[in-house]
């Protein structure tokens, strides 16, 4: 049977110059995977940015890959959520239009929106624009939620992590 292959997050520290970030995703492609997200930003260093991608594969072929990221010139650092010992905190975003185009359904949408601990990140004439953080179950639940009222627009943003150690 063959390994299972599941969701992984890697978070990469690199110096942050110019091609680094084509170059790390240039590995990925050249491995054959296909990046599901990928974040990136500053850290509170500004010659350092932070990497974070999700990926799918097995673990083996994950754990080959952040070694092989670890050779690169400009990494600093890698991390792979089937380490040894390392815990950390992910989280996505999704922005989700519901449609709307009367005043007690908008009501009932911020109702829901306070209900599930999510807010509203814009009120429009026709519709309601929801912000919801969390893991992908969090995300799924309001995704549910708000389907109720209507074909909803969504808009999914790439997981971002950081390390607890």
């Amino acid at each position: 049977m063959a390994p299972k292959e599941t969701k992984h997050l890697i978070m990469v520290k690199v110096d942050n110059r110019p091609g680094v970030l084509s170059r790390i995703t240039g590995l990925f492609t050249r491995r054959g995977y296909n990046i599901e997200s990928l974040v990136t930003g500053m850290t509170e260093d500004p010659k350092v940015y932070h990497i974070t991608v999700t990926v799918i594969g097995t673990d083996d072929d994950v754990e080959l890959l952040a070694r092989q990221l670890e050779r690169c010139m400009e990494v600093i650092d890698v991390k792979c959520d089937g380490g040894e010992d390392w815990e950390f905190v992910s989280r996505e975003m999704v922005l989700i239009r519901v449609p709307c185009d009367d005043p007690e359904k908008r009501v009932e949408i911020l109702n829901v929106c306070s209900l599930i601990g999510c807010r509203s990140a814009g009120v429009g004439k026709k519709s309601v624009v929801v912000e919801v953080a969390g893991d992908s179950a969090q995300l799924n639940a309001a995704l549910r939620s708000f389907e109720l009222f209507g074909d909803v627009e969504v808009i999914h943003s790439g997981t971002v992590g950081i390390d607890m150690n």
